[in-house]
């Protein structure tokens, strides 16, 4: 007989279980009780057998909780919404991410906290959920799967579910018994190598593409991914999320990765969070950028929102939740926590979802909303997009408060979806503890509609609800379309995507065609001209299916060519994108018409060398012939750009074609020189050179031309400059111009022309360079004399050398760079590291005679203003404050988040608790050259290396000996020199009040 559960008078459903269960009677239905004393202890009695029968062997409950009043009034939402139980203990436990499935069943992964001192994490279990009643109460509990390793992330499929069991991803699914699963089969495997998993970084986040595939985040964790139904072929996901075929169990690396959240929108822009970024967005798919490594590659993903912006409303949460206590900081793990009456307020953010429920009010359909469960909230973003830019911000009818909190502690959202009935779903594991609930959020007029049943729906019906306003339903119809395969679809399909009214219906329409590898040229057609711009941008995307070998035919090709002059910088971006996968002779025109059109959007730029694999030498030629480009600083820095990459690309073809390029095509002199350094300086990398490729001696006349023009006083001294750089990579030897270039170290009016002719120096591996610029030393500033160091420093061979002038007098230590006493004290050579380290002493992580005479900082008022100006001379030249740059330190928009006391500690003792991703390395290559800096990028083929003072390299890895990790930050110890206590304290407030 199944247990029912009885409704009882609300005097009794108050929290004497777990977070206010109800009575259990069996067999009674839904009546109402009056309990007497008897009554009542059978009432507890009932209550506890309730809780064992959820935990014991049986697998199934029927139950009705209803929601206790005392505990929903502990929330607060933004007007026009309501709170609603979905599901509690003993139906639910430990919930961390849910799925629902084509007919409104719940899937929902369970994780109980491990135990203190347990030898292995606790093991969890997948539970269903159905037959909710009326009020939307799930009535039958199952235990579809359990004594499941860590089970984080579930999406249904093919009438079961996969679900991320780090390190693998199971499918499981019942075929046997209804609700118990007996087929268990490992599908994946691999994600996090040989680390050991743990519950902070877990994959999280399963999702349905648009792209027919599940979607999933690794938490970072990385890993090379194999499966059984492809054990011959890896696939490393190191830096990426990932998405898989569910037909075929085919993987590829994605835009990521994302520590605890991963969403899309109605026109699949991925969206994904961090613990401390709260809101990221993808710009590309990583399979473009690894087409052609040799350039400094953008990040795919960039911060949508900085951390700041959720703070202020975080810190707003006293007032929110009416208590009235003051506003305390402290900090707890390293973080810092707003506590209140004992309830602790943190940033972190745990999960993200769009909302896409169609009943949800159109002003917040689109939002993002954000879980964070250390400051029991749901935070909203509002979306905004500007052509390529992305930006999120807090909604200007919420300007200081959450959508949603909980003065409960115990409440802590980790995952949120949208649901079949157009709500959102909040998985709430409580407290990080075996207990849990499931609510669902609507707004205040929402009726609850019946429960889908779209696994009965014909081939006719789920093709129509690719039209439904809803986008749970279009994204479960096009899953079904997927998975059945039905041939009846593709008519159905086809009809829709060319007459469709609403554009998501078409956009809908054209990706279940290619999922079905029905996608033909008249659809593609039809969407490159389709009037919503983001149908043509994904006709673009979808146009690439449809190349043989890289030809588009004659028709599809001309219906892509126009596209370089879309009035969408979208469309534009993607075509450029797409263009690499063309093999026509044609692309690099088109990619320098896109170029020029949006010269200086950063991303169009990434965007077209990123397709370059082939075809780079052609696109110099168009721009360099461009005088009017040339003419442009950014084209004049983009034409550098491309001539290194040229260079660091080693293709003898194009490198020919660009050194024959140049010596017919009359160039300004200027042009000339800088290209052909960049070229060489590029070719350097490679283990070539100039000299190498330029067999026929064409270039001869240049460099002897340089040579006289370096001195020649008659000339402007970026000409003079560049002639000197083109000199350093040339076929000159020391003998030829040593003198030349000591001769420009001396005092002059061009301090730029000195530095040149120091960094020309450094390249000569001749031991007569460390005496010349010895000899010069005298003649030199103080910062030429750091760039020196750094020039002679750049050749291990010269290692001994520079350290005996230390030792003599000639050099002193402070004509030295905080990252060259570092890399000086931590040499491989034993006894060089041991003399570095009597000269220098030791790397110090620790300076507390600094932290006390600073201390007085924490007690002053700041001037922000003042701190802006102390920050932009001291510290912009490495940090950003939420921005998108690639520089060697980390984004201070988080600076927020952390007390003066942490700031404080973190400028004066950089070393002493260096952030992740951030630390310093040093590359040093087969020629003996050592390179410094921080890895900004990592793949087979090459490495991006910032260094100081924000130069970018890209290293062939075919030219690296070795890669070593450093225990000391790039960021100087000395940087509070010179600062009084209140120049700090104008720092520290600038940096707890900056905004983007």
């Amino acid at each position: 007989m199944p247990i029912g559960w009885a409704s009882v008078k609300e005097e009794f459903t108050t929290d004497f279980h777990a977070g206010g269960t109800c009575a259990m009677i069996l067999g009674m239905g839904t009546r109402k009780l009056a309990l007497g004393a008897a009554g009542f202890a059978l009432l507890l009695a009932l209550n506890a057998l309730a809780a064992d029968v959820g935990h014991g062997s049986n697998r199934v409950q029927v139950a009705a909780v209803p929601a206790t009043p005392s505990r929903l009034a502990a929330f607060r939402l933004a007007p026009g919404f309501r709170i609603e139980l979905a599901a509690a203990e003993p139906m639910v436990s430990a919930p961390v991410a849910l799925a629902f499935d084509e007919n409104g069943r719940l899937f929902v992964a369970e994780l109980p906290a491990s135990p203190t001192g347990a030898q292995r994490p606790a093991q969890g279990r997948i539970r269903l959920l159905e037959a909710p009643d009326k009020n939307g109460v799930y009535q039958k509990s199952t235990i579809f799967a359990e004594d499941l390793s860590m089970p984080s992330a579930v999406a249904c499929y093919a009438g079961g579910v996969f679900v991320g069991l780090t390190p693998e991803v199971q499918f499981l699914k019942s075929t046997k018994t209804e609700g118990i699963a007996e087929v268990k089969k490992v599908v994946l495997a691999g994600f996090g190598g040989t680390n050991a998993p743990s519950q902070r970084a877990l994959l999280n986040n399963f999702n349905w593409g648009l792209q027919n595939r599940i979607y999933g985040a690794t938490a970072g964790l990385g890993g090379v991914v194999i499966s059984p139904n492809w054990p011959g072929n890896p696939i490393s996901v190191g830096g990426c999320d990932f998405s898989f075929n569910p037909r075929t169990l085919a993987v590829v690396p994605e835009a990521g990765p994302a520590q605890s959240g991963l969403a899309f929108n109605n026109f699949g822009r991925l969206f994904g969070c961090d613990f401390s970024r709260p809101l990221r967005v993808a710009m590309c798919e990583p399979r473009y950028l690894g087409r052609n490594p040799f350039f400094p590659r953008a990040p795919w993903m960039i911060d949508a929102a900085s951390p700041a912006t959720a703070l202020f409303g975080l810190l707003a949460l006293p007032q929110q939740t009416g208590l009235s206590s003051p506003t305390r900081l402290t900090e707890v793990g390293g973080a810092r926590q707003v506590s209140v009456q004992g309830a602790a307020w943190l940033t972190g953010a745990r999960g993200c979802v769009v909302c896409r429920g169609n009943i949800f009010p159109p002003g917040y359909q689109g939002s993002v909303f954000v879980a964070v469960p250390d400051s029991h909230a749901i935070h909203r973003f509002v979306v905004h997009q500007d052509g390529l830019s992305i930006s999120a911000q807090r909604p200007p009818e919420e300007p200081s408060s959450e959508f949603l909190v909980c003065s409960d502690p115990s409440f802590r959202p980790e995952q949120i979806v949208n649901g079949p009935d157009g709500a959102l779903y909040v998985a709430d594991r409580q407290d990080r503890s075996d207990h849990g609930r499931i609510y669902r959020i609507v707004p205040e007029n929402f009726r609850r509609p019946a429960l889908p049943q779209l696994g009965k729906a014909s081939t006719y019906e789920l093709v129509s609800d690719l039209a439904h306003a809803d986008g749970w339903h279009r994204d479960t119809a096009a899953r079904l379309l997927f998975e059945r395969g039905d041939p009846a679809a593709i008519p159905l399909l086809t009809n829709m995507a060319d007459h469709a009214r609403l554009s998501l219906a078409r956009l809908q329409a054209l990706h279940t065609l290619s999922g079905l590898d029905a996608l033909r040229q008249t659809q593609e057609l039809r969407a490159l001209s389709d009037p919503d711009p983001l149908l043509r941008e994904h006709g673009v995307r979808l146009a690439e299916k449809l190349l043989t070998n890289g030809i588009p035919s004659d028709e599809l090709w001309n219906a892509l060519k126009p596209l370089a002059t879309d009035p969408s910088i979208r469309v534009r971006y993607q075509l450029a994108l797409t263009l690499g996968a063309v093999g026509l002779s044609e692309k690099p025109s088109i990619l320098a018409q896109i170029l020029k059109q949006d010269l200086a959007n950063p991303w169009i730029q990434t965007a077209v060398l990123s397709s370059l694999a082939e075809g780079s030498a052609a696109l110099f030629e168009l721009l360099a012939s461009d005088a009017r480009f040339i003419r442009d600083p950014q084209g004049f820095e983009f034409l550098q750009q491309l001539a290194c990459m040229i260079g660091t690309q080693g293709n003898k073809n194009e490198v020919a074609q660009v050194v024959n390029f140049i010596t017919k095509a009359r160039l300004e002199r200027i042009v000339s020189y800088t290209a052909l350094f960049k070229l060489g300086e590029g070719l350097r990398r490679t283990q070539s050179s100039l000299g190498l490729v330029d067999a026929q001696g064409l270039l001869q006349p240049f460099f002897f031309q340089a040579l006289s023009d370096g001195t020649d006083a008659n000339l402007s001294e970026p000409v003079r400059v560049a002639a000197v750089r083109l000199v350093s990579v040339s076929t000159l030897r020391f003998d030829e111009t040593g003198d030349w270039l000591l001769l420009l170290c001396n005092p002059q009016p061009f301090p730029d022309l000195q530095q040149a002719a120091i960094d020309a120096l450094g390249r000569y591996e001749d031991p007569r360079v460390l005496a010349g610029l010895l000899n010069s030393w005298s003649a030199l500033t103080p910062s030429l004399r750091i760039r020196a160091v750094s020039a002679l420093l750049s050749h291990t061979s010269r290692v001994a050398g520079v350290l005996a002038a230390i030792e003599a007098g000639k050099i002193a230590p402070t004509d030295l760079s905080w990252a060259l006493i570092n890399f000086l004290r931590t040499l491989p050579d034993p006894a060089l590291s041991r003399r570095a380290v009597q000269l220098l002493g030791p790397v110090p992580l620790r300076r507390p005679e600094v932290a006390q005479r600073l201390q007085g900082a924490l007690r002053l008022s700041g001037i922000a203003d003042n701190g802006r100006s102390i920050f932009q001379a001291r510290c912009a030249q490495c940090h950003q404050i939420a921005g998108n740059r690639q520089l060697p330190g980390p984004d201070l928009a988080g600076a927020r988040t952390l007390s003066k006391a942490e700031l404080l500690r973190n400028i004066i003792e950089p070393s002493a608790n260096l952030a992740a991703g951030f630390q310093t390395v040093v590359v040093t290559t087969l020629e003996g050259e050592s390179r410094v800096g921080v890895l900004a990028d990592d793949n087979e083929v090459t490495l991006t290396l910032n260094e100081p003072g924000g130069a970018r390299q890209v290293w062939p890895k075919l030219n690296v000996l070795s890669v070593v990790m450093q225990p000391w930050s790039l960021m100087p110890n000395g940087l509070g020199q010179g600062l009084s206590v209140q120049d700090m304290a104008d720092l520290l407030s600038y940096l707890e009040t900056a905004q983007p």
